[in-house]
């Protein structure tokens, strides 16, 4: 008989609160609602809380940790949990069943994960942060690379694909207003925009033509970030800077974008490639290390900077330009529905990492199972 799926899921950390603000914690109150103004689209939140609904996890509890606004959270329509003041606070919702899955291993989660080791399935995605290294992590979900191993410390690597909610970021009647949306999200250096605004006045240069640009996000501090008002005047760049913007309106940016440039050199496969591609945006990036396979292998919807300076930017993006055509867009879609659909790809592979946990002990040999049924040519989760 097979058991009852329980997961907690810690979805991030603002910090812990001090011990003097954790009197005044209500668990029973509300917390500040902008802890969940648009969670619900979030893809983890949209992937467990379709599990849930479904009935491939039976209990489920999301738990932030913040030093403020602390209490009640509906992450996800008819999906609960707490912000908590300190993780501390979540070891009262976990029994022998439950699985823990970490997004983020955050310095101040290591000793109460740490004390979990052998009691639960302890899960994290923290690609390319070093904290995926901890050596008693049970399953570490790998976007970066292909992988399905068992390390030299006992960790499972399973390949994860990062879920994006395609109900919302689908390629919908293309409004042709901007040639390049730029990066997405927060602006600052390692996010590589100002390369973007660069490579844009470079190109108005050689070739005499003013690509229209959006660029998301807001504006942070950094040598390079805070030239970049400077440079789009200077030039007289054709950029438009909305600001922050919800994820409501970022797609309709990717719908009116031909391209998705995201330049940066740090980071751990940003959602902004995911999400554009799924709206049906070619994407260019700078580095396929950074990024999942699913962005960047297929030369057809994607491409790759060859020469990491303006005028080889330039360059790349005329080509592109030169070559688009709008049915590009449904290829890029199709292609991406393909490797990472939510419906067909991402939730039966995420179903069976699940049954496979709740119906095995975090132990070596049940780690191998899941190795082996991982392996391609092997399935049927006979749990």
């Amino acid at each position: 008989m097979k058991r009852r799926v329980k997961v907690v899921f810690l979805f991030t950390s603002n910090g812990a609160a001090a011990p003097g603000q954790i009197k005044s914690w209500k668990p029973d109150h509300p917390c500040d609602p902008h802890y969940v103004q648009h969670h619900s689209t979030e893809g983890y939140m949209k992937m467990l809380g379709t599990m849930y609904k479904m009935g491939h996890i039976d209990d489920l509890k999301i738990f932030y940790e913040s030093n403020r606004g602390h209490g009640l959270a509906e992450f996800y329509p008819g999906v609960y949990g707490e912000v908590v003041p300190h993780i501390d606070f979540v070891n009262q919702h976990i029994t022998e069943d439950t699985i823990i899955f970490a997004r983020g291993g955050f310095k101040g989660w290591h000793n109460f994960l740490k004390a979990r080791k052998g009691k639960n399935w302890l899960v994290v995605y923290a690609a390319n942060t070093g904290r995926e290294k901890w050596d008693w992590w049970d399953v570490v979900l790998h976007d970066l690379e292909n992988v399905n191993k068992i390390d030299s410390a006992g960790r499972y690597w399973h390949y994860f694909l990062k879920p994006v909610d395609q109900d919302l970021f689908r390629r919908t009647e293309f409004n042709d207003r901007y040639d390049v949306c730029i990066g997405a999200n927060h602006i600052h250096d390692k996010k590589g925009q100002w390369k973007t605004i660069q490579a844009l006045a470079t190109y108005q240069d050689m070739f005499g033509e003013k690509l229209r640009a959006v660029l998301p996000g807001g504006l942070r501090r950094g040598i390079e970030t805070n030239n970049i008002p400077y440079l789009i005047k200077q030039h007289g760049l054709n950029v438009v800077m909305p600001g922050m913007v919800p994820r409501e309106k970022m797609k309709e940016i990717y719908n009116s974008s031909r391209l998705f440039v995201h330049l940066t050199y740090h980071g751990q496969n940003d959602r902004g490639p995911l999400e554009a591609m799924s709206c049906g945006c070619h994407v260019v990036i700078l580095t396929p290390s950074r990024h999942s396979p699913v962005v960047w292998k297929d030369k057809r919807t994607s491409t790759v900077i060859e020469h990491n300076h303006p005028v080889g930017i330039a360059q790349q993006l005329r080509h592109i330009m030169s070559t688009w055509q709008l049915g590009h867009r449904r290829s890029v879609e199709q292609y991406f529905r393909c490797e990472s659909d939510f419906t067909d790809v991402i939730l039966p592979r995420m179903t069976d990492i699940f049954y496979l946990m709740a119906n095995n002990p975090p132990t070596m040999e049940s780690k191998e199972k899941m190795c082996e049924y991982f392996t391609p040519g092997v399935g049927s989760c006979n749990c």
